[in-house]
């Protein structure tokens, strides 16, 4: 309260600047694993900016850390909703209903969140983004049926994401990880779907280097198998 009372008449400039020296300071402590008072000072960096995207993800990163999925998902949904492109949150932001739905209502309270981003695909469904997010669920939400069948639905969640938009690389990405099985299937044949899918990525990329060194090292991979 008195931050906020302290900043309320500050101009937008001067708040974005004590927004960056909040940041600044909670990196310091987060690379000295201090998480506690890195935790505070994103807080404050979030009070002086609300929009204020690294420190949504530093925090949510820490809560993750601390077992406080919650807290967690609050702070990664206020980035997906800034930007929503960021394929990289959303997979943090569903591995929390992961670590945090247990117990004997797991299975349920997986096909209840798929359901939620099933209905906003409906609603939406040139959008593709959302097209990944859902795929993402059927590959990190496990239901109790054959995982193949999980496989096949995020696949084509995956290719729907990809032919609204060609340049939607995390469709790719997520084409990559079902292939692969999020890890679990190194055989030959997923290597080589998943390495022509990063070949896809990287054609589209346009000099993204990350494209590029994930590509390499499937096709490295590749030629063990």
């Amino acid at each position: 309260q008195h931050l906020e009372a302290m900043l309320k008449d500050l101009p937008q400039l001067d708040r974005q600047e004590k927004a960056d020296l909040f940041f600044n300071e909670g990196e310091k402590f987060y690379q000295q694993r201090d998480f506690a008072r890195a935790l505070l000072e994103y807080r404050k960096a979030q009070i002086a900016n609300p929009h204020y995207v690294r420190a949504h993800i530093r925090a949510g990163d820490i809560y993750c850390l601390q077992s406080q999925y919650y807290e967690a998902i609050d702070q990664y949904k206020v980035v997906t909703k800034q930007e929503p492109g960021r394929g990289d949150i959303w997979i943090r932001l569903i591995l929390q209903y992961r670590y945090t739905y247990r117990g004997t209502n797991q299975e349920q309270m997986y096909r209840n969140q798929i359901e939620r981003y099933r209905a906003q695909v409906a609603e939406n469904p040139s959008n593709a983004m959302l097209h990944f997010v859902l795929g993402m669920c059927e590959l990190l939400l496990p239901l109790k049926e054959p995982r193949g069948q999980a496989k096949a639905r995020s696949l084509r969640e995956f290719a729907t994401a990809v032919e609204l938009d060609p340049d939607c690389l995390w469709g790719y990405w997520g084409q990559k990880y079902a292939h692969l099985f999020m890890g679990e299937d190194l055989t030959a044949p997923a290597l080589e779907a998943a390495t022509a899918a990063c070949a896809e990525a990287r054609k589209r990329s346009y000099g993204d280097l990350r494209a590029r060194d994930i590509l390499d090292a499937f096709r490295a991979a590749a030629k063990k198998q």
